[in-house]
């Protein structure tokens, strides 16, 4: 994909949609598989997220799925939390984001949907917090992403909007909001990925954005914190923001990471305030960061990760200040790493987990953590 100048409303959704699931914590859809996706949302199209202690999933019939921690509503839903249970009946979801305790979804209509935590105003409203609630009456959303306490979208026209806590400059603008408000006035934004405390953005030509807490170099750059500004670098394709890293995946396949390193979780060697490239290969296809380690998908279909394992989250035994790989298979299609969790789905729409589970966020019915993925179920049966 080349960058583009001069973009039309039309064009800029097709960015948008091409580059929605190679996002943050969504189905984990990179760049060399961007020219697949359809230029609309598409109810069902599966989608798994980590979140802090819970985990959320879309199933192939439209159905959205959550299992773990329950504290502040982040599940949607009642009952039993360390096994997947049913959101509502809809069959329309398209989109997920697991954030920190709070959840944001989207249905094929455009519509916005928030749960959970509604401190500092991450949920984009009022009302209930512990069932879906729509975020005012816009259905042109496209995609979404969920930090800590705060919360990005992309609109249908490539606008970007940010709202919930901003003690750290996260939202890209002045001011707390309980309700979504645009950043800037640009029209060419076409992926979002939130940090902790930290976003990340990039434009139709490629450029990366970043904003919000640096303390550990996590923007990629120097120099002003509470409003987007480039991080050097061009091709971008995707992004995800950890506690206190980023890992983002250009156009040419390449992985590259930046802050904290201390436990490894950078895959190279040291730490860095710019991009620095993870190994020489240009076949990476996603990837997500989580607190302290890292999870990726490449081309093959294999699965790679490196950084901490103190809850078995790398899914397998060695050291992991280097990528290293996850059991021998190579169908796997999508991912996403919670803090100490990791989910992923096979092309044969089989669900696993592995990692830490005091919550229950593997969904296997205890809280006992795995260093070996587990079975959660499928994403193509009546329930998981």
């Amino acid at each position: 994909m080349r960058a583009r100048t001069g973009l039309n409303h039309r064009s800029v959704e097709k960015l948008i949609v091409l580059a929605a699931l190679a996002c943050l914590a969504l189905a984990a859809v990179g760049a060399a598989a961007a020219a697949a996706v359809p230029p609309s949302l598409k109810a069902g199209t599966k989608t798994v997220s980590g979140g802090y202690a819970f985990s959320v999933a879309i199933k192939g019939d439209g159905s959205l799925w959550t299992w773990g921690a329950n504290t502040s509503g982040q599940l949607g839903r009642t009952g039993i939390g360390s096994v997947p249970g049913r959101v509502g009946s809809a069959k329309t979801w398209a989109l997920v984001a697991a954030g920190f305790d709070h959840t944001l979804a989207l249905r094929a209509d455009g519509g916005l949907w928030s749960w959970g935590s509604k401190a500092d105003g991450r949920l984009g409203r009022t009302g209930k917090n512990r069932v879906p609630g729509r975020v005012g009456d816009a259905k042109d959303w496209m995609v979404v992403a969920a930090g800590r306490a705060h919360s990005l979208a992309l609109k249908r026209n490539g606008t970007l909007w940010s709202w919930g806590g901003n003690d750290q400059g996260q939202l890209g603008r002045s001011g707390d909001s309980a309700v979504p408000k645009q950043v800037g006035t640009a029209k060419t934004w076409v992926a979002i990925g939130c940090g902790w405390d930290s976003s990340y953005a990039i434009r139709s030509d490629g450029t990366l954005w970043s904003w919000g807490a640096n303390d550990s170099g996590q923007l990629g750059r120097t120099g002003a914190k509470g409003k987007p500004a480039k991080v050097a670098g061009a091709g971008w394709a995707a992004v995800s923001g950890g506690r206190w890293h980023a890992l983002a995946v250009r156009r040419n396949g390449t992985l590259w990471s930046w802050g904290a390193n201390a436990d490894g979780q950078l895959g190279r060697v040291g730490a860095g305030t710019t991009p620095g490239q993870v190994g020489a290969g240009a076949d990476w296809k996603a990837a997500s960061s989580g607190a302290l380690f890292s999870l990726a998908l490449k081309q093959d279909g294999s699965v790679w990760s490196w950084g901490s394992n103190a809850a078995g989250q790398l899914g397998r035994s060695g050291v992991g200040m280097l990528p290293g790989r996850v059991g021998e298979v190579t169908s796997w299609a999508g991912l996403s790493s919670g803090s100490a969790h990791c989910l992923a789905f096979q092309s044969d729409d089989s669900l696993w987990a592995w990692g830490w589970n005091l919550g229950g966020q593997l969904g296997d019915g205890s809280t006992a953590s795995s260093a070996l993925p587990l079975p959660v179920g499928s994403l193509a049966a009546a329930t998981l």
